[in-house]
């Protein structure tokens, strides 16, 4: 199986030319619109939204999402609410962890979340690497890549 496609902002030069990355930055700039719409629909419960807005404030200093994206972030924001839900009621209820019904939802929506963390660059493996993006020239300043890796000051070693 082949491996997925990266975004071009976390390329660097040795996988490609600069020119070719600088090409293909900008068609996936064009085919997923501006960043101007990233706001939570409207059918989103208040705990979902506050989910959305933090993805996108989080990937803000990676500058990877853009309008196209609504519906996976969305997405990710739906699977998680409803893990922490089931979560919550497990705790509360220790005999539901015995409901096949519970364990096959807590099961699917896991899948999910995790399908869309490894979509949005959200797993541990893809911070990494848009790190190492950043730290390779992509990024202007020491600022921005650590924004992308979650504010963590890595200049002190």
């Amino acid at each position: 199986m082949a491996r997925p496609a990266k975004s071009a902002k976390v390329l660097t030069d040795k996988s490609q030319t600069k020119a070719e990355i600088n090409m293909r930055s900008q068609i996936e700039d064009a085919v997923g619109g501006g960043a101007d719409k990233l706001v939570p629909p409207e059918r989103l419960n208040e705990r979902q939204q506050q989910i959305f807005r933090g993805v996108v404030e989080l990937m803000s200093g990676a500058d990877i999402l853009r309008n196209g994206d609504v519906e996976m972030v969305a997405r990710y924001a739906f699977c998680l609410d409803r893990i922490i839900c089931i979560e919550y009621d497990l705790n509360e209820n220790h005999d539901m962890m015995y409901d096949k019904d519970v364990l096959s939802a807590y099961k699917n929506f896991t899948q999910i979340y995790f399908r869309c963390c490894n979509e949005l660059s959200l797993s541990p493996q893809s911070r990494a690497k848009l790190a190492i993006a950043g730290a390779s020239g992509k990024n202007e300043s020491l600022e921005a890549i650590k924004q992308i890796i979650g504010g963590k000051d890595i200049s002190s070693g």
